[in-house]
């Protein structure tokens, strides 16, 4: 008997397909040279089997084999590989009738590890006083067209892309006291926004539609003393993903005992 469907949209760990998208092609940025050819062909496999649920896969061991052409030891081994650089999760499952079924596999959102360069204290010297009137002058004088010619700045604007983009780019949907606990850690308002994506993926996980940002924080927290710690053996996305997964979980059963005992107190 096949698992069920509901049962896989469970651990659904992106929003959009575009997402999943997204931290593929991150992830194989940062971490190709660490890969054998082998390794990316069945991340990229797996990517292409996670489009119903968006980051997540159901198939046996046999069926990734044939795809690759290789044998399922080799899958196995390819998959700890995975699992060791933080891309994906496999969670073991069982029919309905007890016996075990293919593992799940959830493919993982991408932070990169370009993570604790400065100590938070450095992040507001960083930031200096500026003159509004200054540079509201300067922006007027630097439109980048010059007689109908766009300007070599200009042309520089164009090609950045979104890790060039500093904390005060970050999308609006994203908390701010949450921004403001990551940017002494993580300056690039992608890798912000990646964070977000993280706890999001965790939550709709667990089966929350929102999570307490203060909780989000203590999570981020957690993780980046961790990171210090030398604990952070894989990849800083999959530690916080974890993280949050757990407190989240914690926080419900809390709730879940907190209501129970003002019914018994209501009941007596």
């Amino acid at each position: 008997m096949q698992v069920e469907f509901n049962r896989l949209r469970a651990f659904q760990s992106f929003d959009t397909i575009d997402d999943l998208n997204r931290s593929i092609r991150a992830f194989l940025y940062r971490n190709k040279h660490a890969l054998s050819e082998n390794a990316i062909r069945l991340y990229r496999l797996l990517a292409q089997h996670s489009v119903k649920i968006p980051g997540v896969s159901f198939a046996s061991t046999a069926y990734w084999a044939d795809k690759l052409s290789v044998s399922r030891r080799t899958v196995f081994r390819l998959l700890k590989r995975l699992e060791a650089l933080g891309a994906i999760e496999r969670r073991a499952l069982h029919r309905e009738d007890g016996g075990r079924a293919q593992s799940a596999i959830i493919i993982l959102p991408y932070v990169s590890q370009g993570v604790v360069i400065e100590d938070a204290s450095q992040g507001a010297a960083d930031e200096k006083p500026h003159d509004e009137k200054a540079e509201a002058a300067s922006d007027r004088a630097d439109t980048g067209i010059s007689n109908g010619v766009i300007s070599d700045r200009e042309k520089e604007r164009n090609n950045v892309s979104a890790d060039d983009l500093d904390y005060t780019y970050t999308p609006g949907n994203v908390p701010r006291q949450f921004v403001n606990a990551v940017k002494p850690f993580f300056r690039s308002a992608n890798e912000i926004y990646r964070l977000w994506g993280t706890i999001r993926a965790a939550a709709k996980r667990i089966g929350t539609v929102t999570v307490p940002v203060d909780l989000a924080v203590d999570a981020f927290k957690q993780t980046v003393f961790a990171y210090k710690a030398g604990r952070v053996r894989k990849d800083f996305g999959a530690y916080l993903y974890g993280t949050i997964t757990q407190m989240i979980a914690a926080e419900i059963r809390r709730q879940a005992a907190a209501n129970r005992r003002t019914l018994f107190d209501y009941v007596v």
